[in-house]
Parts: C-alpha cells; structure tokens; sequence
C-alpha cells in the first residue's frame, strides 16, 4: 500500500489515527475499518474497501499498488469521507483530478 501525502481521516478514524496507521502498515485488519483509494480504473475516483477483504486471496495483488487516500470506521463515515475528499479536491483545484490533489 501506498499512502497519499494528503490522508484524510474520518472523525472517529481521526481520533485513533496512529493505532490504525500502525494496524494497517503491519497489515492486520479490523472489521468495519474502511479504506477510501484511488481508482485504476477509467471513469472512477475513488474505491472504498471494508479492510476484512483484505485477507481474501484475490486482494494481495492489488494491495501492492493501492494508493490510499482516507480511513473511516464504518461505512456512513466512509461515504461521508469520500464526499468530503471529492468536495474538497473540486473547491481547491476546480478540477477532480484527485491524484494530483492528494499527492
């Protein structure tokens, strides 16, 4: 996993954001534990994974080369991240071009 130099945090993530970081790195994953990345594929932004995912066999490939972008505990305050990370990348650059923003 790769991680974007502007990390957005959910408000709860917010509050236990170096635990997670540090679940996360040693890859040990949490249910209900969200991870918002950029997309690789053409006409998305983002992706949001439920990190009990990751240990399913078909996601360490894309584990490599995931770009994450925010972390949130539980899906409302996933949604809430990606519309906030959306939002904020369009009012800043007037343009959704997250990569660019994010890194």
């Amino acid at each position: 996993m790769y991680w974007c130099k502007k990390l957005y945090y959910g408000r709860l993530a917010g509050l236990q954001q170096k635990m997670l970081l540090k679940t996360l790195k040693r890859r040990r994953w949490l249910p209900g534990l969200y991870v918002i990345s950029l997309s690789d594929k053409d006409g998305e932004l983002l992706e949001m994974y439920d990190t009990a995912q990751f240990v399913q066999p078909p996601f360490k490939d894309k584990l490599k080369s995931m770009r994450v972008a925010g972390i949130a505990l539980g899906r409302n305050e996933a949604y809430e991240l990606v519309r906030t990370i959306v939002d904020d990348a369009y009012r800043l650059t007037g343009n959704l071009d997250l990569a660019k923003y994010l890194n």
